[in-house]
Protein backbone atom coordinates (compact mmCIF):
# COMPACT_ATOMS: atom_id res chain seq x y z
CA UNK A 1 0.00 0.00 0.00
CA UNK A 2 1.13 3.22 -0.49
CA UNK A 3 2.83 5.60 2.05
CA UNK A 4 0.35 7.74 3.32
CA UNK A 5 0.31 11.70 2.68
CA UNK A 6 1.67 13.23 5.91
CA UNK A 7 0.82 16.96 4.98
CA UNK A 8 -2.82 15.77 4.50
CA UNK A 9 -2.93 13.50 7.47
CA UNK A 10 -1.79 15.92 9.82
CA UNK A 11 -4.71 18.94 7.84
CA UNK A 12 -7.21 16.43 9.09
CA UNK A 13 -5.73 16.03 12.64
CA UNK A 14 -5.96 19.73 13.15
CA UNK A 15 -9.43 19.89 11.74
CA UNK A 16 -11.16 17.36 13.48
CA UNK A 17 -9.16 18.79 16.99
CA UNK A 18 -11.30 21.81 16.22
CA UNK A 19 -14.48 19.98 16.04
CA UNK A 20 -14.28 19.51 19.41
CA UNK A 21 -15.09 23.01 20.73
CA UNK A 22 -18.32 22.91 19.47
CA UNK A 23 -20.24 20.44 21.54
CA UNK A 24 -23.74 19.19 21.95
CA UNK A 25 -26.24 16.50 23.29
CA UNK A 26 -28.32 14.67 21.51
CA UNK A 27 -29.15 11.23 22.31
CA UNK A 28 -29.18 9.00 25.72
CA UNK A 29 -28.39 5.13 25.60
CA UNK A 30 -30.43 2.87 27.97
CA UNK A 31 -27.61 1.53 30.62
CA UNK A 32 -29.57 -2.11 29.32
CA UNK A 33 -27.99 -1.71 26.53
CA UNK A 34 -24.76 -1.16 27.44
CA UNK A 35 -22.47 -4.00 25.95
CA UNK A 36 -20.91 -6.14 28.66
CA UNK A 37 -17.43 -5.64 28.21
CA UNK A 38 -18.23 -2.40 29.94
CA UNK A 39 -18.29 -3.93 32.90
CA UNK A 40 -14.48 -3.17 34.32
CA UNK A 41 -13.46 -6.41 35.64
CA UNK A 42 -9.44 -6.79 36.26
CA UNK A 43 -7.75 -7.49 32.72
CA UNK A 44 -6.43 -10.96 32.61
CA UNK A 45 -3.49 -10.18 30.94
CA UNK A 46 -2.17 -6.58 30.86
CA UNK A 47 1.06 -7.42 28.96
CA UNK A 48 -0.72 -8.80 26.02
CA UNK A 49 1.16 -10.54 23.12
CA UNK A 50 0.68 -7.97 20.64
CA UNK A 51 -1.94 -7.86 16.83
CA UNK A 52 -0.34 -9.01 14.16
CA UNK A 53 -0.42 -6.26 11.64
CA UNK A 54 -3.06 -8.36 9.57
CA UNK A 55 -5.70 -8.33 12.30
CA UNK A 56 -5.05 -4.98 13.07
CA UNK A 57 -6.79 -3.69 9.79
CA UNK A 58 -9.98 -5.55 11.09
CA UNK A 59 -10.15 -4.60 14.38
CA UNK A 60 -12.52 -2.07 15.70
CA UNK A 61 -10.04 0.13 18.13
CA UNK A 62 -12.96 1.47 19.01
CA UNK A 63 -14.28 -0.66 21.59
CA UNK A 64 -13.02 -2.34 24.51
CA UNK A 65 -12.00 -1.33 27.84
CA UNK A 66 -9.93 0.49 30.09
CA UNK A 67 -7.07 -1.47 31.80
CA UNK A 68 -4.14 -0.47 34.31
CA UNK A 69 -0.29 -1.03 32.67
CA UNK A 70 2.49 -0.27 34.77
CA UNK A 71 4.59 0.28 32.67
CA UNK A 72 3.16 3.00 31.65
CA UNK A 73 3.09 6.17 31.27
CA UNK A 74 6.13 6.34 27.82
CA UNK A 75 7.53 9.25 28.99
CA UNK A 76 7.84 11.70 31.90
CA UNK A 77 5.65 15.17 32.42
CA UNK A 78 9.54 16.80 32.01
CA UNK A 79 9.62 16.46 28.14
CA UNK A 80 10.82 19.94 26.63
CA UNK A 81 7.73 20.07 24.32
CA UNK A 82 4.34 19.90 26.83
CA UNK A 83 2.62 23.20 27.48
CA UNK A 84 2.60 24.27 31.00
CA UNK A 85 -0.93 23.42 31.11
CA UNK A 86 -1.18 20.06 30.20
CA UNK A 87 1.79 18.63 32.97
CA UNK A 88 -0.28 17.69 35.87
CA UNK A 89 2.67 16.10 38.16
CA UNK A 90 4.88 19.30 37.14
CA UNK A 91 2.33 21.50 38.55
CA UNK A 92 1.85 19.74 41.75
CA UNK A 93 -0.99 17.05 40.79
CA UNK A 94 -0.49 14.44 43.98
CA UNK A 95 -1.21 10.76 42.51
CA UNK A 96 -0.11 9.73 38.83
CA UNK A 97 -2.29 6.34 38.27
CA UNK A 98 -4.07 8.07 35.58
CA UNK A 99 -0.92 8.00 33.48
CA UNK A 100 -0.70 4.25 33.72
CA UNK A 101 -3.97 3.21 31.82
CA UNK A 102 -3.89 1.63 28.49
CA UNK A 103 -7.10 1.08 26.20
CA UNK A 104 -7.29 -2.52 25.18
CA UNK A 105 -9.79 -3.48 22.28
CA UNK A 106 -12.10 -6.47 21.73
CA UNK A 107 -10.11 -8.61 20.40
CA UNK A 108 -7.07 -7.03 19.73
CA UNK A 109 -4.39 -5.11 21.21
CA UNK A 110 -2.61 -1.97 20.39
CA UNK A 111 1.49 -1.61 20.17
CA UNK A 112 3.44 0.43 22.24
CA UNK A 113 4.01 3.88 20.56
CA UNK A 114 6.73 4.98 18.75
CA UNK A 115 7.38 8.07 17.90
CA UNK A 116 8.18 9.26 14.45
CA UNK A 117 9.58 12.86 13.16
CA UNK A 118 9.47 14.40 10.40
CA UNK A 119 11.61 17.03 9.03
CA UNK A 120 13.83 18.77 11.96
CA UNK A 121 11.31 20.87 13.70
CA UNK A 122 8.66 20.07 16.21
CA UNK A 123 5.69 22.85 15.89
CA UNK A 124 4.17 23.12 19.55
CA UNK A 125 1.25 25.64 18.89
CA UNK A 126 -1.04 26.90 15.78
CA UNK A 127 -3.73 28.95 15.23
CA UNK A 128 -7.01 26.47 15.22
CA UNK A 129 -8.86 28.67 13.82
CA UNK A 130 -7.34 29.12 10.80
CA UNK A 131 -7.71 25.34 9.99
CA UNK A 132 -11.13 25.24 11.04
CA UNK A 133 -12.24 27.92 8.48
CA UNK A 134 -10.28 26.31 5.47
CA UNK A 135 -11.21 23.53 6.13
CA UNK A 136 -14.67 23.69 7.12
CA UNK A 137 -16.04 24.67 4.12
CA UNK A 138 -13.68 22.72 1.16
CA UNK A 139 -12.94 19.05 2.94
CA UNK A 140 -15.14 16.43 2.42
CA UNK A 141 -15.55 17.72 -1.90
CA UNK A 142 -11.87 18.44 -2.09
CA UNK A 143 -11.43 14.91 -1.03
CA UNK A 144 -13.64 13.93 -3.05
CA UNK A 145 -12.34 15.98 -6.31
CA UNK A 146 -8.92 14.81 -5.45
CA UNK A 147 -7.39 12.24 -3.83
CA UNK A 148 -6.95 8.69 -5.05
CA UNK A 149 -7.73 5.89 -2.40
CA UNK A 150 -5.24 3.91 -4.32
CA UNK A 151 -2.52 6.03 -3.32
CA UNK A 152 -3.93 7.30 -0.37
CA UNK A 153 -5.52 6.47 3.12
CA UNK A 154 -7.20 9.86 5.08
CA UNK A 155 -7.61 9.81 9.15
CA UNK A 156 -10.32 11.62 10.82
CA UNK A 157 -10.33 11.52 14.30
CA UNK A 158 -13.49 12.43 16.41
CA UNK A 159 -13.47 15.19 18.82
CA UNK A 160 -12.29 14.15 22.42
CA UNK A 161 -15.28 15.03 25.09
CA UNK A 162 -15.47 17.28 28.23
CA UNK A 163 -16.56 16.64 31.61
CA UNK A 164 -17.37 20.00 32.59
CA UNK A 165 -20.39 20.71 30.04
CA UNK A 166 -24.06 20.86 31.37
CA UNK A 167 -25.51 17.35 32.62
CA UNK A 168 -22.33 16.14 32.52
CA UNK A 169 -19.39 14.93 34.92
CA UNK A 170 -16.78 16.92 37.16
CA UNK A 171 -12.84 16.09 37.01
CA UNK A 172 -11.72 17.54 40.26
CA UNK A 173 -10.32 14.77 41.96
CA UNK A 174 -11.43 11.98 40.24
CA UNK A 175 -8.46 9.32 40.18
CA UNK A 176 -10.04 6.27 38.49
CA UNK A 177 -11.94 5.75 34.90
CA UNK A 178 -15.80 5.62 34.91
CA UNK A 179 -16.67 1.92 35.23
CA UNK A 180 -19.71 1.87 33.43
CA UNK A 181 -22.14 5.07 31.77
CA UNK A 182 -25.63 5.83 33.19
CA UNK A 183 -26.25 7.88 30.55
CA UNK A 184 -24.40 8.89 27.53
CA UNK A 185 -23.96 12.30 25.87
CA UNK A 186 -23.41 12.08 22.03
CA UNK A 187 -21.61 15.18 20.64
CA UNK A 188 -23.64 16.40 17.83
CA UNK A 189 -20.38 16.82 15.74
CA UNK A 190 -20.14 13.30 15.80
CA UNK A 191 -23.43 12.82 14.66
CA UNK A 192 -22.33 15.32 11.56
CA UNK A 193 -19.13 13.97 10.85
CA UNK A 194 -20.59 10.27 10.50
CA UNK A 195 -23.19 11.84 8.07
CA UNK A 196 -20.73 13.88 6.23
CA UNK A 197 -18.40 10.70 5.64
CA UNK A 198 -21.29 8.19 4.98
CA UNK A 199 -22.12 10.34 1.48
CA UNK A 200 -18.42 10.79 0.48
CA UNK A 201 -17.05 8.67 -2.43
CA UNK A 202 -13.82 8.43 -0.60
CA UNK A 203 -13.41 6.40 1.94
CA UNK A 204 -12.28 7.86 5.14
CA UNK A 205 -11.10 6.02 8.67
CA UNK A 206 -13.10 7.52 11.17
CA UNK A 207 -10.73 7.11 14.55
CA UNK A 208 -13.73 7.35 16.91
CA UNK A 209 -12.18 8.23 20.38
CA UNK A 210 -15.40 10.08 21.59
CA UNK A 211 -17.10 7.25 23.53
CA UNK A 212 -13.40 5.46 24.67
CA UNK A 213 -12.47 8.20 26.18
CA UNK A 214 -15.87 9.61 27.72
CA UNK A 215 -14.79 7.08 30.85
CA UNK A 216 -11.31 8.82 31.43
CA UNK A 217 -12.71 11.88 33.16
CA UNK A 218 -9.54 11.20 35.50
CA UNK A 219 -7.33 12.48 32.70
CA UNK A 220 -7.86 16.18 32.80
CA UNK A 221 -5.38 18.72 34.86
CA UNK A 222 -8.25 19.32 36.74
CA UNK A 223 -7.36 21.85 39.41
CA UNK A 224 -3.21 21.31 37.48
CA UNK A 225 -3.19 23.09 34.64
CA UNK A 226 -0.67 25.32 36.46
CA UNK A 227 2.12 25.36 39.27
CA UNK A 228 0.02 27.07 42.09
CA UNK A 229 0.44 26.83 45.88
CA UNK A 230 -2.15 24.75 48.52
CA UNK A 231 -4.39 28.19 48.83
CA UNK A 232 -4.30 28.73 45.65
CA UNK A 233 -5.51 25.93 44.17
CA UNK A 234 -8.28 25.82 45.92
CA UNK A 235 -9.63 29.40 44.01
CA UNK A 236 -8.53 27.49 40.80
CA UNK A 237 -10.92 26.28 38.16
CA UNK A 238 -11.16 23.08 37.20
CA UNK A 239 -10.03 22.53 33.40
CA UNK A 240 -12.46 19.37 32.36
CA UNK A 241 -11.55 19.68 29.01
CA UNK A 242 -8.06 19.39 28.05
CA UNK A 243 -5.66 16.43 28.79
CA UNK A 244 -3.07 15.55 31.30
CA UNK A 245 0.21 14.39 29.27
CA UNK A 246 1.57 11.80 29.66
CA UNK A 247 -1.91 10.17 29.51
CA UNK A 248 -5.28 9.58 26.90
CA UNK A 249 -3.88 11.37 24.27
CA UNK A 250 -0.73 9.19 24.18
CA UNK A 251 -3.42 6.32 23.46
CA UNK A 252 -5.11 7.59 20.62
CA UNK A 253 -1.78 8.31 18.72
CA UNK A 254 -1.23 3.85 19.47
CA UNK A 255 -4.47 3.53 17.49
CA UNK A 256 -3.55 5.49 15.05
CA UNK A 257 0.48 4.33 14.26
CA UNK A 258 -1.09 0.45 14.41
CA UNK A 259 -3.85 0.97 12.03
CA UNK A 260 -1.12 3.29 9.56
Amino acid sequence: MATPNLHLLSFFFFFSTLLGLFHSTLSLINPEDVPSWLAFEETEDVNMVQTSRDSWKKCDFSVGKWVFDQSYPLYDSNCPYLATAVTCQKNGRPDSDYEKWKWKPLGCSIPRWDYYMQGNSIITNMNQMVAYEKGLSTWAKWVDLNLDPRKTRVVFRSMSPRHNRQNGWKCYNQRQPVKYFSHLHVPGPLVVLKGVLKRMRFPVYLQDITTMTAFRRDGHPSVYSKALSQEERQKQGSDCSHWCLPGVPDIWNEMLSAWL
